[in-house]
């Protein structure tokens, strides 16, 4: 399981009780109110903070004035329950290091230190200062804690000294995690391994995914199409934030058919499709036939990643990628930018990407020179039948002038 300090996404067994206890969950989960695909809740469990695992926390620090006066500043649940736990934290670490105090008298020997030391003892004045430093750069880093909560621990204990008027002396550095402690990027999707994992999985769990794949949206847009995706392959969203002009990508004519063959059902839930496209990549990968076998590379948002790499492949203007995939530097370029990039022109560069990414890359483009081909034939009969028309006219008029001349066929 996962968390953030918004949702907490809480595994639980049949009787409601929680299998991972690391959240401090004190709660019940209503085991009985099942979570359905198409709801907001379809993916997670949301644990709602309450009051109690605050005051839980704040039992922890003594009831301390000085940490009741901090939180009254955040009136949103989570971010309170997320400030106390990095405070109860740092005490239980302040403790084992032999620095037994209350949260009000750590305010008061870090204002001692910094107002009441010599003017050139910089070593006290940054006292507290160091001690933050150890903690996040030393013990969370080799606890193992990602970047991401160590930003967010140091933030919550530099806030509190600061919001009461206790300010750390000194500069503060936040250590990034080294490049070689750093886990390796999981190495990119090959478009012949995506068809291949395509091909072999169910029409419900193939469907999103290719979608996702030939439109390069993010899944839980796809989900929310719900499969309405009009005869013309166009899909239209509004404006995000940050831009309110409206973005538009395109499906393949795959996407459309296997679509259509779904008649109205529905796909499987997104843990399911993430679990099958994972484990099928690993069951080919076994047996050898994929390039990229790592089961890190196989999500459906690498789908959205391989989208943009074809794209670029292909010479596909950048700030044109970027208006498919939504972005707002693309989506701005392209309004702005409206008399140099047509619709038309935009609708034909999807038209050279979409063989790419597709099941059968030497059909579709095959389909699409057949169709060219037609296309060109046509032309060609219009503009001979014009010609024939013309010539008629040319013919009666003369007839008309010279009746002796013969009548045409």
């Amino acid at each position: 399981g996962q968390s953030r300090f918004r949702d907490y996404l809480i595994w639980a067994d049949e009787s409601g009780h929680p299998v991972f206890n690391n959240l401090c969950y004190t709660g019940q989960i209503n085991m009985s109110v099942k979570p359905t695909l198409n709801s907001p809740s379809h993916r997670r469990v949301v644990h709602n903070v309450s009051q109690t695992e605050i005051d839980h926390k704040l039992a922890e620090l003594d009831n301390d004035p000085a940490v009741n006066s901090f939180l009254e500043d955040y009136p949103n649940m989570h971010t309170k329950l997320a400030y106390v736990r990095a405070l109860a934290e740092y005490f239980r670490w302040l403790d084992s290091q032999g620095l037994v105090m209350t949260p009000s008298e750590l305010l008061r020997d870090n204002l001692t230190c910094v107002f009441n030391s010599e003017a050139t003892d910089t070593a006290t004045k940054a006292k507290h200062t160091r001690l933050l430093k150890t903690y996040i750069n030393t013990y969370l880093f080799q606890k193992g804690c990602a970047d991401a909560k160590r930003r967010l621990v140091a933030a919550a204990i530099r806030t509190f000294y600061q919001s009461q008027n206790s300010p750390l002396f000194g500069a503060y550095k936040f250590a990034e995690t080294p490049a070689d402690d750093t886990p390796s990027a999981p190495p990119a999707l090959y478009p012949d391994d995506i068809r291949k994992v395509l091909a072999a999985m169910d029409m419900q769990d193939r469907t999103p995914l290719l979608v996702a794949w030939q439109s390069g949206l993010e899944i839980h847009r796809v989900y929310r199409l719900e499969g309405r995706i009009p005869p013309t392959g166009r899909l239209d969203f509004p404006g995000r934030k940050g831009h309110r002009e409206s973005y538009y990508t395109f499906v393949g004519h795959e996407s459309l058919d296997a679509v259509k063959s779904l008649a109205g059902r529905r796909y499987h839930t997104y843990a399911t499709i993430c679990m099958n496209f994972r484990d099928t990549a690993v069951k080919l990968g076994t047996q050898g036939l994929l390039k990229n076998p790592d089961p890190r590379s196989w999500h459906p948002h690498a789908l959205r990643h391989s989208f943009k790499t074809e794209a670029e492949h292909l010479n596909v203007q950048s700030q044109v990628i970027e208006f498919w995939m939504g972005h707002t530097q693309g989506i701005k370029w392209v309004y702005s930018h409206s008399s140099e990039v047509h619709p038309e022109d935009i609708t034909a560069a999807y038209k050279k990407l979409e063989p790419a990414l597709s099941l059968l890359p030497d059909r579709v483009r095959a389909e699409e020179e057949f169709t060219a081909r037609e296309r060109t034939l046509r032309e060609e009969m219009d503009r001979l039948h014009a010609m024939y028309l013309e010539l008629r006219k040319e013919v009666e008029a003369a007839r008309t002038t010279h009746p002796s001349l013969p009548k045409v066929g």
